[in-house]
């Protein structure tokens, strides 16, 4: 996979993803206090988050492996862990809340990935996590689609590391407005933050496709 691909077929599909969501929490704040808001457009976002973070992880496990014919999150398990194994360690921050979305997947898949499942197959089922029992749908919460966000994101820069590209330390823009990663090394590193920018017309754009910034 060339730098070119990563940004059309996988990078862009996951900063709109970020937008819808920064657009939800124009409505509901993004703070702990608001984790079990649900909604419609949170199981729409949900379900695809689940769906890319599937993508994303096959093509993964191809870069690690070419002969791989991983396609289940219990298949490219120890695909990635066997290749990075602090995948689990990571922490994905996102301003004063740090997540762990991938924490504990060597010995079973995350919550926010089971209830993906749930709510793609049987949205009205009662199930039972963290000690709470509800229907699926009632899971679509911002709390669940913050962390399989942020596992999205994770995947993201990690696909990113295995690719040729023309700066190691820096990742497309626009970069992610909500998060980065943290341990394992992360802090000396720039990946997907907006921080390159010019001026054109009195407006401030990104090297995104000459992208407004305000438009990100």
């Amino acid at each position: 996979m060339t730098e070119k691909d990563f940004i059309n077929l996988y990078w862009k599909q996951y900063i709109m993803i970020e937008k819808e969501f920064n657009t939800s929490i124009k409505y509901l704040a993004l703070d702990t206090s608001n984790f079990l808001g649900f909604s419609d457009v949170y199981a729409k976002l949900l379900l695809q988050i689940g769906s890319e973070v599937d993508v994303v992880a096959k093509i993964i496990c191809k870069e690690i492996n070419q002969a791989s014919t991983a396609d289940k999150i219990n298949l490219y398990k120890p695909e990635v862990l066997g290749k990075f194994p602090e995948f689990e360690s990571v922490t994905v921050n996102c301003g004063n809340i740090d997540l762990y979305p991938w924490q504990g997947w060597s010995t079973s898949s995350p919550d926010w990935w089971s209830i993906y499942n749930g709510v793609k197959h049987n949205r009205n089922k009662v199930e039972t996590y963290s000690s709470i029992e509800k229907e699926n749908y009632k899971f679509a919460n911002q709390g669940t689609v913050l962390n399989a966000l942020a596992g999205l994101y994770q995947l993201e820069q990690y696909l990113y590391c295995l690719i040729p590209h023309s700066q190691s330390d820096d990742t497309p823009l626009p970069g992610s407005r909500l998060f980065e990663l943290k341990n394992q090394g992360w802090e000396r590193k720039h990946f997907g933050k907006d921080f390159l920018l010019y001026k054109k017309n009195e407006c401030l754009y990104t090297s995104f496709a000459d992208t407004l910034y305000s438009d990100i």
